[in-house]
């Protein structure tokens, strides 16, 4: 999955001069499985994608510092959902045409990752470009 999110968002780091890092929790929450993350951050915050390969499970979420990721993935800290954000609400028009093969609703799409990746970074290109900030992250323009 690491790849598929660098080949898709990794245009955060060459064009807006953001940082990556990822990082894997083994035994979460003691589930046997392992929740893989992948952030990108400057000074301003930090967006990252939270997946549990093992049960499907794939979440966006932002925080103030790159160091509160580890915090957050705390068994203590994990039922605040203040963090969590719905990339999906975001740029409604994007997701849709996505979504569509010709005129049709592709109903595989939401298990195809690339998709959803190729998707993410168009929604996110498109917010800098409006605001100069995705999911509340300043960035830098060249």
């Amino acid at each position: 999955m690491e790849e598929i999110i660098k080949k898709n968002l990794d245009f955060l780091c060459v064009k807006y001069g953001m940082k990556y890092s990822s990082h894997i929790f083994e035994n979460y929450l003691g589930k046997n499985a392992s929740l893989d993350t992948y952030s990108y951050y400057n000074e301003n915050g930090c967006f990252s994608v939270l997946s549990i390969e093992a049960r499907g499970d794939l979440n966006f979420a932002y925080f103030n510092s790159i160091d509160f990721l580890k915090m957050y993935v705390e068994p203590e800290f994990m039922g605040r959902h203040k963090y969590k954000i719905n990339v999906f609400e975001t740029e409604k028009g994007i997701w849709e045409q996505h979504e569509k093969i010709f005129f049709f609703k592709n109903p595989f799409f939401w298990w195809n990752k690339n998709r959803i990746f190729r998707a993410l970074a168009e929604v996110i290109e498109v917010q800098i470009v409006k605001t100069g900030q995705f999911y509340g992250i300043k960035v830098k323009s060249d």
